[in-house]
């Protein structure tokens, strides 16, 4: 018998192996990268009752795309001011894909399109979170409508006690900026080195079967092209100049708030992301501008301020 047996495809057991060794311990090498079976999927490994589990960290490129559909919508007369948090019995992906298509139809006959991002995780049980948009009024509604969906997926009479979180993401303040620090929150699986460009301090890098992200196909990357919107700039991970750029947005962002002069870079009266001198920021050195230019319209891109408008009119 080898070192190495597999149990199940996505598992693999080895015999008499210190917890100690076993945490270094790399799969079998293939094309999709070390500790990957041919389609990519991470190996678990199991050394008598103690499992260890590689996270699935959300790419670079997943995140790219996360922010710019959230700007999209926002252009689009539909920002994602709503917060959708779903806890599921187990880390099928099954019940998670059924609300999704819930959701959509709902959309589509109340609102004209699906508009939604989201992203499942696993930290203290498998979960979902999604950002959608919905007309105030219509919120009611819609909640009374996710409680029925969720019955009949999950099969029962009543939902288990905080099984559901469904309520806006901002009630007082620029609804902007608190939509940022939301998709923000959603993006704490990314890699240290994607989290630094887009500004994101939590991380929380957990193991999810299947895809971790996702959209809507009214603000994918297919729709944004053909509106000549933002789309992912193809780069694999941050370059050495964006990372060196997100540092010292950081550093300056740091000196204002111990001086007691920051400002939010989300207020209306600011200038616009082309000028050198936004909020005293140059363009090379915003979130926004990494990847995709100063024109990036991703989260605090140059249509950001006007969200404000969108989700009060």
């Amino acid at each position: 018998m080898s070192r190495m047996t597999k149990l199940h495809k996505n598992t693999v057991h080895v015999p008499d192996v210190p917890h100690q060794i076993i945490q270094g311990t790399r799969g079998p090498q293939a094309p999709g990268g070390p500790g990957t079976d041919r389609r990519g999927a991470r190996h678990t490994y199991i050394v008598g009752d103690v499992s260890v589990i590689r996270s699935t960290k959300i790419t670079f490129k997943a995140a790219e795309n996360i922010s710019q559909a959230v700007g999209y919508a926002a252009e689009i007369g539909f920002p994602l001011q709503y917060n959708l948090t779903i806890d599921w019995p187990d880390d099928s992906k099954h019940y998670h894909d059924q609300i999704l298509r819930e959701l959509a139809k709902w959309q589509r006959y109340n609102m004209g399109k699906a508009v939604f991002v989201w992203c499942r995780e696993a930290k203290n049980g498998p979960h979902s979170h999604i950002l959608l948009s919905c007309p105030p009024k219509m919120k009611p509604r819609l909640d009374k409508l996710v409680v029925k969906w969720l019955k009949r997926i999950l099969n029962c009479r009543s939902l288990p006690t905080r099984a559901k979180w469904f309520r806006s993401i901002h009630k007082t303040g620029d609804p902007a900026e608190h939509i940022d620090k939301r998709v923000k929150y959603i993006l704490k699986g990314a890699d240290a080195d994607t989290r630094l460009h887009f500004g994101i301090d939590k991380e929380e890098l957990t193991y999810i079967r299947g895809k971790r992200t996702g959209m809507s196909q009214a603000l994918n990357v297919s729709a944004r092209r053909r509106a000549g919107a933002a789309v992912p700039s193809g780069l694999r991970r941050p370059t050495k100049e964006m990372l060196g750029a997100a540092r010292e947005r950081d550093r300056l962002e740091a000196e204002r708030k111990a001086s007691g002069s920051f400002t939010s870079p989300y207020s209306s009266t600011v200038t616009p992301a082309s000028s050198p001198g936004r909020e005293g920021l140059p363009t090379a050195i915003r979130h926004d501008a990494g990847a995709n230019g100063p024109g990036h319209r991703g989260i605090g891109g140059p249509n950001w301020p006007a969200l404000s408008k969108a989700v009060s009119g």
